[in-house]
């Protein structure tokens, strides 16, 4: 599932910064949706992941378990 969630990721900015080094300002505006949107989706997952693996705090067994 991790694989999945970074793929997603990378896929959507990849687009988005091809689109950025282009002269034609038209194509930013479709690009900075999918990369603040997969840049959201990541954050929500890693909020989720250390939820998950550190519920009462920081552990090194957590750590662990979360690698």
């Amino acid at each position: 599932m991790r694989q999945v969630a970074q793929g997603g990721g990378g896929g959507l900015t990849g687009p988005a910064d091809q689109n950025a080094l282009q002269t034609d300002p038209a194509p930013l505006g479709s690009s900075a949706g999918p990369l603040r949107t997969s840049m959201y989706i990541g954050a929500l997952f890693a909020a989720a992941a250390n939820a998950t693996f550190f519920p009462a705090g920081a552990t090194s067994s957590g750590l662990h378990a979360m690698a």
